[in-house]
């Protein structure tokens, strides 16, 4: 086994092409070089040995007992203190050895005098000499098992006469002390005579049920015709070993190795067998067959040529991308002298490499070869050389390795044409250039850097580039060299300072010539005069932002100093409607009612396009059934199209999604917009609204509305998204409207992912075509019965928080036919000490904008009196002018438990009121 491990850890570092190979064994609290390869540069002989603890990297492996791969020592601190690394080998990888029995006899690892990452294939390889030397490990142990088993029955025969009750006694301890499953049996009849501890515990069986079972109870291929065949025919000392499967007594099989001999024991021929466990060797086996598959599947997918020669010179085996790289095939290239696809020029040099491969001159090859190919191109290649041998050490086959390096030969030919040029495009180049040494020192400038420095040329190869820096620290300047290195170019911009003392924005391309390495080189712009439009820009649009955030307050104020005032006007009218008797005073008070409506739909519709602009829209996606918002949506027009002669109609186009989720507010608004205008705009003929799938889109829905209106002339077709704009003025008397029903519309399909356009014709009529993604609901959960709430109608105390008088009269008089109590309070902190001091209320209307202390923060003073008196909870509805839907969210987050914008209608106050009377309290 010493001669094939020395073969093993031989072929090894040559496979690998280190100088060291070992196959390391403990001894106590030492470890020795069991075997060491047998090469030049060795620094290690056999025998030697090296105290544990001493920071060795095969420590690591045996405490681990998993591979360690060191690629650079000296640029580990951990590795510091190694006693290899003194000997030169600061690159290691390696594996632990152990025996049959789990314990660790040592490793096998190889070493470097030279960086090395150790590639994938080094690895493998050193994989699969392992596994070669393991199973050696288990030959010794179980040749150990067997002579110890052998030695432990002589020795009992031999003593048999003098005490047979000792020897039976020590016989059976041994038996069961073995490791290995045992069983004695008669080479006649099969009949187990006996067997040990470890073969029963290996079945799951006693030893009383042991005795009675047959072979082929156990070994279910041996019958009775193989037993008699095989086993029952060996002649005396005969020893046969053979691999087959056991069963458990539950049935499940494992893999053993069998080794059977046939002795004299008392004077009686029996068969003696030993099984061992292989189940972890098989694994192995598998594994070393995967690997193998794993590295012959590397070489032919490896974009590198790979070939085998035989000593002379023939192809017998090369890969896909060698024969690739040729133009040939793998099949056309076996047999051929290598030299015949060379170039006649380089075919001298690769012959002189091969002989001295072959008389041990050299153990490695490389050179620059040039190849031909099937049409006659050639190929330059990095063509690198190593030798195969056999035990004896005759060299057998040489390896081969060909990268293509076409492209960089044609590129440094091209270089060389091009460093002509180079003084002359530099100089004539209008962007300053420079050249840096690994140190920082301007190695070179051109004419425009002297001019941007105001610096000479003689002046300028005095310096540091960190001289002309104004911007970055000498560190600063070090680690925007690494940065280059490390990607090979960079652009960046940063300040320098001229001879003057001035200052300049400068942008930096700068390279890292990897062919002249600590060498740099970079254009430089002066960008002073783009850094100050960039300012110009940022300030601009600072100013754009503000004017919009303006524009945007300005808007919310407007929209709470109306409403506040349209709140008091359409509610009482609202109230007057109730009791006014006479119908043309009811008349009166209608047309105002829509009036006033009017007004707010504009300020709805102005505060919606401001939320668009800012980009605060958000969707609130739901799910509800598509046709069923599409109808109800038309039966809104349906009155007003019979007024004016028109047929409005649904058409369906294809099969539709029943429920889908998305914003059903949105939706309907984008609807309500497009039939409203086809409505508006067309006296006669019809309008239709028809929904189709759209396969180009996922989940896609084309929703189109048609009508036979006036058109819209084409040059005012490109324009009619966009806010305020109508066809003309003149339609904005006769129509109504603001402009900006349809850029709303426009900016809500965008929201939703979807997009709008437009085909009309004037005096013909207009098609508007939405597309939308309208995914389909998700499957409805089993509803929920709904639980019956208290009952709301008992009289009630209400408190009012208003500052403003007429609208304290107005819920007044909404409140007067019910019998509700309310109290009022001018302010927020009046309300705070109402409720704090002990006043009890079911429900609380609170205004928001009151001066002293506003709803919000009365309403947060309330909640924290309740969360530390451990109060009821009060229910607070949140009343005003302010629209924004984040406006709704600070009120919610402030604590109110409801919300109404401002005009607020009765119908609305009673039933907010009621629903929140109508919830059990909970506690804060």
């Amino acid at each position: 086994m010493i001669d094939a491990w020395q073969q093993v850890v031989n072929t090894l570092a040559r496979a690998t092409q280190v100088p060291a190979a070992l196959i390391m064994r403990v001894h106590a609290n030492d470890i020795e070089v069991f075997i060491s390869a047998e090469t030049a540069d060795s620094p290690y002989q056999k025998g030697a040995t090296e105290h544990l603890d001493s920071g060795l990297y095969c420590e690591r492996v045996m405490d681990t007992r998993q591979m360690l791969r060191v690629p650079d020592a000296l640029a580990d601190p951990q590795w510091a203190n190694n006693p290899d690394v003194p000997l030169g080998m600061i690159s290691y990888c390696g594996l632990p050895l152990t025996w049959p029995t789990g314990e660790i006899f040592g490793t096998i690892c190889i070493l470097d005098n030279r960086a090395n990452p150790f590639t994938p294939l080094a690895q493998e390889l050193l994989s699969a000499f392992r596994e070669t030397a393991q199973a050696g490990l288990a030959t010794v142990y179980q040749q150990s098992l067997l002579r110890d088993v052998n030695t432990h029955l002589e020795e009992l025969a031999a003593t048999r006469a003098q005490d047979i009750a000792q020897e039976n006694s020590r016989y059976r301890i041994i038996l069961d002390a073995l490791s290995e499953s045992v069983i004695i049996g008669s080479p006649q009849s099969g009949k187990i005579l006996d067997v040990n501890r470890a073969f029963c515990e290996s079945l799951g069986y006693t030893r009383k049920e042991a005795l009675i079972l047959s072979p082929t109870d156990f070994d279910p291929s041996m019958d009775a015709q193989r037993f008699a065949s095989e086993l029952g025919s060996l002649a005396p000392d005969q020893q046969i070993r053979f691999e087959t499967c056991h069963r458990r007594r539950d049935g499940d099989e494992f893999p053993v190795e069998v080794t059977v001999v046939r002795a004299e024991i008392h004077g009686q021929t029996q068969l003696i067998g030993v099984s061992r466990d292989i189940s972890e060797r098989v694994a192995a086996d598998s594994a070393i067959r995967e690997s193998a598959q794993r590295h012959r599947a590397l070489i032919n997918n490896t974009a590198i040529g790979i070939i085998q020669c035989d000593i002379d010179g023939r192809l017998q085996e090369v890969n896909p991308a060698f024969a690739s790289l040729l133009g040939r095939t793998v099949e056309e290239l076996s047999g051929l002298p290598v030299t015949s696809l060379i170039h006649p020029e380089d075919a001298p040099s690769c012959a002189r490499a091969f002989q001295d491969l072959l008389h041990g001159q050299t153990e490695h090859a490389r050179l620059e070869l040039r190849f031909l190919r099937r049409d006659g191109a050639v190929v330059w290649t990095d063509f690198s050389l190593s030798r195969q041998q056999n035990d004896v050490g005759a060299v057998t086959r040489i390896f081969c390795m060909a990268q293509d390096i076409t492209q960089r030969i044609c590129a440094e030919q091209t270089a060389l044409l091009k460093e002509s040029h180079y003084r002359s495009v530099v100089e004539t180049s209008g962007d300053g250039f420079w050249a840096v040494s690994g140190d920082g020192v301007i190695i070179d400038v051109n004419q425009a850097y002297c001019a941007l420095s105001g610096y000479t040329r003689e002046e300028l190869l005095r310096l540091k580039i960190t001289d002309l820096e104004a911007l970055e620290q000498q560190v600063d300047v070090d680690a925007r060299m690494q940065q280059i290195i490390r990607n090979g170019h960079a652009v960046f911009e940063t300040q320098h300072r001229r001879k003057s003392g001035e200052i300049w924005n400068a942008e930096v391309s700068a390279t890292h010539l990897a062919q002249e390495p600590g060498t740099f080189f970079g254009f430089v712009r002066d960008i002073s005069e783009r850094k100050q439009g960039e300012l110009r820009l940022q300030q601009a649009k600072a100013q754009a932002e503000a004017a919009s955030r303006a524009k945007t307050e300005f808007l919310a104020i407007m929209s709470h100093e109306i409403r506040t005032p349209i709140n008091v006007m359409l509610g009482m009218g609202e109230l007057m409607e109730e009791s006014c008797a006479k119908e043309h005073q009811r008349k009166l008070l209608r047309k105002q009612k829509e009036a006033g409506k009017a007004l707010l739909a504009l300020i709805e519709t102005t505060l919606e396009l401001a939320r668009l602009e800012q980009g605060a829209l958000s969707l609130k996606n739901a799910d509800f059934v598509l046709l069923d918002l599409l109808r109800a949506t038309i039966e809104l027009f349906e009155q007003n199209a019979r007024a004016k002669g028109l047929a409005l109609e649904l058409q369906i186009a294809g099969p539709m999604p029943h429920s889908v989720r998305a914003d059903e507010t949105r939706l309907r608004q984008i609807l309500f917009n497009l039939i409203s205008n086809a409505i508006k705009f067309t006296e006669s003929g019809s309008v239709t609204v028809s929904i189709a799938p759209l396969p180009e889109m996922p989940h896609g829905v084309r929703i189109r509305v048609t009508d036979t209106g006036i058109g819209i002339p084409a040059e005012h077709q490109e324009h009619i998204f966009e806010h305020f704009t109508q066809v003309d003025s003149s339609l904005s008397r006769k129509y109504g409207g603001s402009g900006l029903g349809l850029a709303i519309t426009k900016h809500l399909a965008i929201h939703m992912g979807g997009a709008i356009r437009l085909r009309s014709e004037q005096g013909v009529g207009s098609v508007f075509e939405v597309d939308l993604p309208l995914p389909p609901s998700a499957p409805a959960l089993e509803s929920v019965p709904a639980q019956a709430t208290p009952d709301a109608s008992a009289p009630l105390r209400i408190l009012l928080v208003e500052d403003s008088e007429d609208n304290q009269m107005l819920i007044r008089a909404f409140l007067q036919k019910t019998p509700h109590a309310l109290e009022v309070v001018n302010d927020g902190a009046a309300a705070v000490r109402l409720v704090c001091d002990g006043g009890a209320f079911d429900v609380a209307l609170m205004d928001i904008q009151m001066p002293r202390l506003n709803g919000l923060e009365a309403t947060r003073a309330i909640r924290q009196w309740e969360l530390q008196q451990e109060g009821a909870h009060l229910p607070i509805i949140a009343l005003t002018a302010h629209a924004f839907a984040e406006d709704k969210s600070l009120a919610i987050a402030a604590g109110c438990d409801d919300y109404l914008t401002k005009p607020i209608k009765k119908s609305d106050l009673l039933a907010a009121i009621e629903a929140l009377a109508a919830t059990p309290c909970s506690e804060s």
